[in-house]
């Protein structure tokens, strides 16, 4: 079978449309963005690959490439009931965010910082089931609190701590919210907003 330069052309144009489709379903769609600081990055959260209410996420700090936002799990980027906001002043803000990740019996998140005191990047990675509600920033790192709603430890809070010098998070029972360190230290209220 022979075909004349039309025949070509429409075939040409019809793979070239299917290329592009399959292209465009697999690539990250921009979700949110939260500039950190006036002089430090911005945090880009990407979501692709929809099935029924959940998406896969990726993450994207500054110029760095594109992450799965939890890198050890198979699928344990693909979330639903995603909840995120980014807060504090501008110049030092917070991205926070918070769902049902595949692979996990509890909604997790992560809060992105920037530490004007250090000027780092810092992330602090939870699982809880209720939605940070505080941030702390000082010179030795961050904590975010996290109301302890129900019942999984005597304490009403939990609190997780980064340490900078580390590069560690550790969590821990708190029976009270955490008083300011000192009045060089940030303090956000976390807010949170829904998909």
């Amino acid at each position: 079978m022979r075909l004349n330069s039309t025949s070509l052309s429409i075939a040409l144009a019809c793979c070239a449309l299917i290329g592009s489709a399959s292209a465009a379903t697999g690539s990250n769609g921009l979700y949110k963005t939260c500039a950190l600081a006036p002089t430090g990055p911005r945090v880009f959260l990407y979501r692709s690959a929809k099935i029924n209410d959940s998406f896969r996420y990726a993450l994207q700090i500054g110029k760095a490439a594109q992450q799965p936002i939890f890198e050890s799990e198979d699928e344990g980027d693909r979330g639903s009931s995603v909840k995120l906001t980014c807060v504090g002043p501008s110049s030092a803000r917070a991205l926070v965010v918070q769902g049902e990740f595949f692979g996990s019996a509890y909604p997790k998140g992560f809060v992105v910082l920037w530490n004007p005191f250090l000027r780092e990047t810092e992330r602090i990675d939870f699982s809880e089931k209720s939605f940070p509600t505080r941030i702390y920033v000082d010179n030795t790192g961050a904590r975010v609190v996290v109301p302890n709603k129900n019942g999984e430890t005597a304490e009403p809070f939990v609190v997780y701590t980064y340490a900078a010098s580390t590069k560690r998070t550790t969590a821990s029972p708190l029976s009270s919210l955490p008083v300011r360190k000192s009045r060089h230290e940030f303090f956000y209220s976390v807010r949170m907003i829904g998909q």
